[in-house]
Formats: structure tokens, C-alpha cells, sequence
């Protein structure tokens, strides 16, 4: 299936209303100056194939097509005055060209950025060979590669490929199977056992969708590991960065914004019978008619999703004592991905 509302989509998401407006003045002046975002998503629509149902009813179809030129293009409307860097990946599910995608990445990406590769997990020689690219910083594979998903991390992250990437002290960006950190805790144990000096990444702090104490229960196996760290992609609980910063500390804190999905104007709420789901009031495709006449109203007045996970993380910072919060900050949006990622 093709998508073919995704200019649609964009449009709508560039028309600010006043309180993103009051909100993007409010984070020209609490975001520090230097930002590195270590989770943005690259598309192009050369590179889009057909996509199978499954893939087309999820949230991350939305904009397959926003390329290197939109991105640049919205930098100054979310981040004005800023200097923005980024760690770019291409789109790592099934349908998408992953080889023209990474070879567009590693032609264009912006000099001030770096690229994630988005390995193949059924071609561990091109992702191997690939690794050693100098524009290379880290490694992206994901379980919706495969249709139906797959639920263990080896099937996605092959043990040669994670092999060859500790080797060469390139982290990797993991979206835990079926993104549950507390379903996924003994597969973790096996992959720090395994690999002890892999630094990994655990996308969207190792499962949004997931209840506070699923969370907690998860981040007390996980913060004992050193080389584990968590991003803020589609975050928008402060309570969950409240719980990462008591178990991983500040040091093990990335912002990622998860662009373009933070282009959504979306809220988050529980279904009960699905769970933890997103709604909006603008029609996207992959909501089912249904559930959206049924739970429409929930997201009333809705704002980005960008503006929602920089609210969570300020509301985080300010409940830290006064005199922690300017550095760890600078730390949560620049310090810790510049180590860990090889910005300059």
C-alpha cells in the first residue's frame, strides 16, 4: 500500500497554533544553546516500496517521505536559535529500501551530523561491511523488519553484526520487541552477557507505552549496566524520566525527538482492551474509524508530539534540586550524546 497523505500530514503540522506558539518561545529560552537529538528518522520517496498492511496501520508510516531538505528546512520553526545537531537514520521497517536509503544518508547527510546505519538483518555482510564506514556512528535494526514482528532481539540484531559493532565501540539503538521493556528483561540480561562492552541505546526509554511501575521494574534490572543508556523519543510522561533519572542518572540520558513523529499532534491514553494507544483529532490513516469516533475527544486541543516530550523532560529537570538542573541539561541534550556518539 502507498500512503499518499503524508503532504497532508506535514502541512497540518506546520500550521502552529498559539499555545505551540507560546511554547516555542518558552524552549528558545530554557533549551540550551547546543542540542544534539539522537533520534531522527530519514526518508525519501525514491526509496519507498510498497508497504503490507501491518506496517501501513502504524504511527511511523506517517511521514516516509520528509527527506534531508524538509528536515533542514524545520529546524528554525523547533529550535530557533539553536545549534542543532543530529544522528540520522533511515526508516529500518519493512518496504523501505534500506541500501539506497543509507547510501542517500552517507551522500548528504549535513557535515554537523552523524548517521546511524540501518543494518539488514538478512544481509550481515552488507551490514558488516558498512560498519566501517567513517561517517558511521552507531547501528539502527529494528522488529518490524520482519512481518509478523519478531519478538527476540537476536532475530533483528544478529550476534555477528553486534559482535563486529562491539568491536568497534559503535553503539547500537534498540527498540525493545513489541517496545516492553518489562517483557523484554531476560532477553537484555542475555544481550549484556553476551556482548559486555556494546554500549546500547534503549529507544524511547525502553518502552512509552508501558505503566510507571512496568517501568520501574524494568529499569532496576537494566540501570545496573553500565553501558546501557536510555533516549527520551516519544516521551511524554515526566513521571517515566523521573523514574530514569533515579535508576540510570544523568549521565545515561540522550534527547532524541523522534522527528518527523513529533510532527504528530497526538495524546496518549489506555484502551481497555488494546492498552496504551495514540490519539488525535486529525484523521491520520492509521487510526481505525472506530476507535477514532469512539475516542476523538481524549485528544482535544492536542499539541505536537515535540512539544510533549520537551515538557516532560523540563517537568523532570525541575524537580531535581535547583542547583543540578542547568548541568544536567546540558548533559540530557548535548554532553552525553557528544561522548557517546562521536559529535565533535
Amino acid at each position: 500500500m502507498k500512503i499518499d497523505r503524508s503532504g497532508e500530514y506535514l502541512k497540518f503540522a506546520l500550521e502552529f497554533n498559539e499555545q505551540e506558539k507560546a511554547l516555542r518561545s518558552m524552549f528558545a529560552e530554557w533549551l540550551p544553546d547546543d542540542i544534539i537529538d539522537c533520534h531522527v528518522h530519514v526518508g525519501h520517496p525514491q526509496e519507498i516500496n510498497e508497504l503490507i498492511r501491518p506496517v501501513y496501520n502504524r504511527p511511523f508510516c506517517s511521514f516516509l517521505g520528509f527527506d534531508l531538505k524538509k528536515s533542514c528546512g524545520i529546524k528554525d520553526l523547533f529550535y530557533p536559535g539553536k545549534r542543532l545537531a543530529m544522528l540520522r537514520f533511515p526508516w529500518p521497517f519493512q518496504g523501505v529500501n534500506h541500501r539506497g536509503l543509507n547510501e542517500y544518508l552517507v551522500k548528504e547527510c549535513p557535515s554537523t551530523d552523524r548517521i546511524a546505519l540501518c543494518g539488514i538483518p538478512t544481509d550481515i555482510d552488507y551490514t558488516v561491511k558498512l560498519l566501517s564506514h567513517p561517517r558511521v556512528v552507531a547501528l539502527k535494526m529494528y522488529y518490524y523488519f520482519f512481518v509478523p514482528p519478531a519478538r527476540e532481539i537476536y532475530q533483528f540484531f544478529p550476534k555477528l553484526v553486534l559482535e563486529v559493532a562491539q568491536a568497534r565501540v559503535l553503539p547500537i539503538i534498540l527498540h525493545l520487541p513489541g517496545g516492553a521493556a518489562s517483557c523484554c528483561l531476560d532477553q537484555v540480561e542475555r544481550l549484556v552477557h553476551d556482548f559486555p562492552n556494546l554500549q546500547v541505546i534503549l529507544a524511547h526509554l525502553g518502552g512509552y507505552m508501558e505503566s510507571l511501575g512496568n517501568l520501574e521494574l524494568a529499569y532496576k534490572s537494566f540501570a545496573k549496566h553500565q553501558n546501557l543508556y536510555v533516549d527520551t523519543a516519544m516521551v511524554f510522561s515526566s513521571q517515566a524520566l523521573s523514574l530514569a533519572f533515579n535508576y540510570f542518572g544523568e549521565e545515561r540520558i540522550l534527547y532524541g525527538s523522534d522527528e518527523p513523529l513529533d510532527l504528530l499532534r497526538v495524546k496518549m491514553y489506555e484502551h481497555p482492551a488494546l492498552g496504551f494507544r495514540l490519539m488525535s483529532e486529525y484523521p491520520y490513516h492509521w487510526i481505525p474509524p472506530e476507535e477514532y469516533a469512539a475516542y476523538k475527544h481524549l485528544a482535544r486541543d492536542s499539541i505536537h508530539a515535540h512539544w510533549q516530550t520537551l515538557l516532560a523532560i523540563k517537568q523532570a529537570v525541575q524537580r531535581l534540586p535547583e542547583s543540578q538542573r542547568e548541568p544536567v541539561k546540558k548533559k540530557v541534550f548535548f554532553e552525553n550524546s557528544r561522548k557517546l556518539l562521536s559529535f565533535g
